[in-house]
């Protein structure tokens, strides 16, 4: 079995409840055992995790060396080739694993590429152009167009430009302000539409229309540079010195000569077969025509022709001195002269019009109509097929930017891998990596990081609570003045123990922090006192009327503390236990309350004072716990889970919301401020498994706030 549990907080919960369902069922279907206590078990782990670091397995696990290589900053830009859709052949690295970092959903079907930079991918959805950020999926900024937005956009120093149907518009790329629009009908005489990607070259912006012209524009204004009549659609361009070679919807291919702001068409030839878009090296460019793989200089000459690429080629790409033709079911890689280093048949499905593969580092991504592949550069060995669901329907366009490949379905962006770890370097601990990965949202990388330096096979990593700031350690719930009770006759019992964590700002007579109250029988409580010889005393008594029952600890302010309160009614004991050690017993006989009473969490009635502090993880148990069980308690820490044992309720943040989900009737006199929503594991684990646990408290970067938490780390280990 292999599984990981990760919580923030009530805001992740569903997301992470879908995601892991399969892991949960799992739980429930094994025979049941009973508890045992194997801490050890699971603090080997943590320590094994805790003392390995990126660098020590980075040589030896690929997604270690990806995570090292990202974090020194080799994705820190997007090489795009003039940040045109048509000219990205590649980036310097993409995901070695097809994780899926993160899914964006627009308003309507995503009709463009993608073009990438500033940290930010930009493309269109019907009226919509969308900047998402690259590295969290979370949307930048939005412009509405008015009207569909007619191809892929393209970036020039720190503008984003888009075409609609009825303008040319410039945005600042950072925050999506106007820089300028230009009128379609200005620029072309009349309404045309866009046949190409706006392509940036020569310092200009140039696109092609239905009216058979080519067009530049200054970047600067919008303004015409040149115009120029192909007499056809041009519907693909690519550089070449000085030169743009072209195709047109009619499978004429052509050259269009530039010097300085005028334009001249050099050739337009007539293609035997259907064209594929174009690349470029050089003064050579690419194309396949039908199933033949060709190249041209910008003056026509014919470079090589007739290479069969094993199927109808749908697109082409250059990438470090090496051509890629993807066919209908099969790729071809070529040398710039036209040797062939390596063909592959493909059969994963059949690849959409259009499409053509991208390039990350050593690994060539291409998409098909069911799958996803990887293959090796150089000899084109397969590396890995991500499947998709069977409805899924992606379109041409892939994109990598940052360490993601970006793929296109339907109204959604799909990016996979990318563990991008912004300050995590080679000394970096597994455990904090793993940490780092969950709280920002890359789940896969997590689990397969956590795999390589020991096998997940019958353990866990959890990650509770979504932190305070790191400035000091607090966990959960109750701030000052903030209470709340609970009535449920399942609560009253005649032997029981409360287990709790608390975290004192200050101390004042009397404060509450949990216990029962019934007039008749005794009060049965913990609150703090100052009447004893120090300010710094808890007090534990099952009734508060009589002075001869009570047991106390000292403690200070501004820490946690674990505190088990229990009593036996057989043996007539009265125990108060802290951070798992007895520190005050008395054998007395006292009442205890009986009946419907409340259960006060931060609360004295008799005083009405209220507990000055936080309160956590509060589990109640119909019977007294061993001094074993009290230590593993507090050894799993304030986001531990409660043992077997006679568990009656269970509060992980300290409101009254019960994981069991008892009949309370209960009151909180404010909505309950949890800042550590502490989701330990559910208790069909600790019935299906024996189950150790053993946790760290890391300070951890959260790139969705901008600030550093504690989270409480945990290792989970079963048989």
């Amino acid at each position: 079995m292999k599984g990981v549990v990760f919580t923030l907080d009530a805001l992740f919960a569903l997301i992470i409840a879908v995601a892991s369902i399969s892991i949960m069922l799992y739980f429930f279907y094994v025979p049941q055992v009973s508890y045992s206590f194997r801490y050890s078990e699971a603090s080997s782990i943590l320590s094994q995790l805790e003392n390995a670091n990126i660098s020590s397995i980075s040589q030896s696990n690929k997604l270690a060396y990806q995570i090292a290589s990202l974090s020194n900053g080799y994705s820190s830009y997007w090489p795009q080739q003039w940040k045109n859709s048509e000219g990205d052949a590649g980036s310097s690295y993409g995901p070695i694993y097809p994780f899926v970092s993160f899914e964006f959903s627009a308003q309507s079907n995503i009709q463009t590429g993608i073009v990438a930079d500033y940290g930010n991918i930009y493309f269109g959805s019907g009226q919509y152009l969308y900047a998402v950020n690259a590295t969290t999926g979370t949307k930048s900024w939005i412009k509405n167009a008015q009207t569909p937005i007619q191809s892929t956009p393209a970036i020039y120093n720190n503008l984003v430009i888009y075409a609609n149907s009825t303008n040319i518009t410039a945005l600042n790329a950072l925050n999506g302000n106007l820089a300028w629009s230009s009128n379609i009908v200005t620029i072309a005489g009349s309404q045309v539409q866009l046949g190409t990607p706006i392509y940036v070259y020569d310092g200009k912006l140039i696109f092609g229309a239905s009216n058979y012209y080519a067009y530049a524009l200054y970047p600067n204004n919008g303004n015409i540079a040149w115009s120029l009549n192909i007499g056809q659609e041009p519907t693909s361009f690519a550089a070449a010195e000085g030169s743009l070679a072209f195709k047109t919807s009619s499978n004429y291919l052509g050259t269009i000569v530039i010097s300085q702001d005028n334009a001249e068409l050099l050739y337009p030839i007539k293609a035997q077969a259907s064209l594929s878009n174009l690349a470029s090296l050089g003064s050579v460019f690419y194309y396949g025509s039908g199933s033949n793989a060709n190249a041209s200089y910008i003056n026509g000459t014919l470079l090589f022709g007739g290479i069969s690429a094993g199927s109808t080629i749908q697109g082409v790409n250059a990438y470090k001195g090496i051509v890629l033709y993807q066919g209908s079911s099969s790729i071809l890689a070529l040398s710039p002269s036209g040797s062939t280093l390596w063909s592959m048949p493909m059969p994963f499905g059949t690849a959409p019009s259009n499409t053509k593969p991208v390039v990350g580092g050593n690994i060539v991504y291409s998409v098909w109509s069911g799958n996803l592949t990887a293959q090796n550069l150089q000899n084109g060995n397969l590396l890995w097929v991500f499947g998709l669901p069977p409805k899924t329907i992606f379109s041409p366009y892939l994109a990598i930017a940052y360490g993601k490949l970006f793929a296109i379905s339907g109204n959604k962006v799909i990016a996979f891998g990318g563990c991008n770890m912004p300050g995590i370097n080679g000394d970096t601990s597994i455990i904090y990596a793993v940490a780092y990965l969950y709280v920002n949202n890359q789940t896969s990388c997590a689990e397969s990081l956590a795999s390589s330096i020991y096998p997940m096979y019958n353990y866990t990593i959890i990650v509770s609570g979504k932190g305070v700031n790191s400035t000091s350690i607090k966990g959960s719930t109750y701030y000052v003045n903030t209470y709340g009770y609970i009535s449920n006759q399942d609560l009253d019992t005649p032997s029981y123990s409360w287990s709790f964590w608390i975290y004192p700002y200050s101390w004042y007579p009397n404060n509450g922090i949990i216990g029962q109250q019934n007039l008749s029988s005794g009060y049965p409580y913990v609150y703090q006192s100052s009447n004893l010889s120090s300010n710094y005393v808890l007090i534990f008594t099952n009734n508060m009327s009589a002075p001869n029952s009570r047991v106390g600890a000292k403690l200070s302010l501004d820490q946690w503390y674990h505190i088990v309160a229990e009593y036996n009614q057989v043996t007539d004991q009265l125990n108060l236990f802290v951070n798992g050690n007895l520190v005050s017993s008395l054998k007395q006989k006292a009442p205890i309350a009986h009946g419907v009473s409340p259960f006060y969490i931060g609360y004295l009635p008799m005083g009405s004072y209220t507990f000055n502090g936080l309160i956590s993880n509060i589990q109640i148990y119909s019977t007294a716990l061993s001094p074993q069980q009290v230590g593993q308690l507090y050894l799993e820490g304030p986001g531990g889970s409660p043992i077997n044992t006679g568990l009656v309720a269970w509060y992980p943040d300290g409101c009254i919301s019960d994981v069991y989900n008892l009949n309370n009737s209960g009151y909180s006199s404010n909505p309950c401020q949890s800042i550590l929503r502490n989701a330990p594991l559910s208790p069909g684990l600790y019935n299906s498994h024996i189950v150790s646990k053993a946790s760290t408290v890391l300070p951890i970067y959260n790139s969705q706030f901008n600030s550093t938490y504690i989270y409480n780390v945990s290792v989970v280990a079963w048989h």
